[in-house]
């Protein structure tokens, strides 16, 4: 009988978790308040291990802040379509290649709560990499209207609880998570180590 090397428990997956549980407990309280996130730099610079965008051979990858995803969250091209209820899904995270347009997009039904993964019609430069570029253009401009650093030193939960939101106690335990910092090759250092997007789908 052949035996399955247990493997170790994935840190970052359980960090990814209990944040969407998170954002999916508070998600109509964070939606309501979208003015003030696109008003406020030490709310609209906050990231979440959940917002990233990873795109191969050119600049651009990395995390994605509040902000930024308020500002796509308003737009069609920061929704899709469940295929379980048919209710609204918001991106999350996205990344792919612009020179195959092998991509993948992953966010949330409020709706049914559930994760949903899927894929637009290609181009992707154009259909995917455009609209989150867009948005994350807007981030200097945003700081240098505030004259502020593009940074904060708040995390997801501090905005959350700011908000009047729900945190569970246990969700609070979270200094000691990793943070999501870019590297210099353009890719991501998850949980200490580089991370790239494999673009062989």
């Amino acid at each position: 009988m052949k035996t399955k090397k247990a493997q170790p428990p994935d840190p970052w997956k359980d960090v990814i978790a209990t944040e969407e549980r998170l954002l999916l407990r508070n998600w109509d309280l964070i939606r309501s308040r979208g003015d003030e996130i696109l008003s406020r730099p030490d709310w609209y610079f906050v990231r979440s291990a959940s917002f990233y965008f990873l795109m191969a051979y050119i600049s651009g990858s990395g995390p994605l802040t509040l902000g930024e995803m308020t500002l796509l969250w308003q737009t069609e091209d920061g929704r899709g379509r469940c295929p379980d209820c048919q209710g609204v899904v918001f991106l999350f995270r996205a990344g792919g290649s612009p020179l195959t347009g092998n991509h993948w997009i992953h966010g949330i039904c409020p709706n049914c709560r559930s994760h949903v993964e899927w894929m637009r019609p290609t181009p992707f430069a154009l259909n995917v990499a455009a609209p989150i570029m867009r948005a994350k253009s807007q981030s200097e401009k945003f700081a240098a209207r505030f004259r502020c650093s593009g940074s904060s030193d708040l995390d997801l939960y501090d905005v959350i609880l700011a908000m009047g939101g729900r945190v569970p106690l246990v969700d609070r335990i979270r200094r000691s998570w990793p943070t999501v910092p870019q590297d210099t090759r353009g890719g991501m250092i998850l949980g200490g180590e580089h991370f790239e997007l494999d673009i062989e789908l």
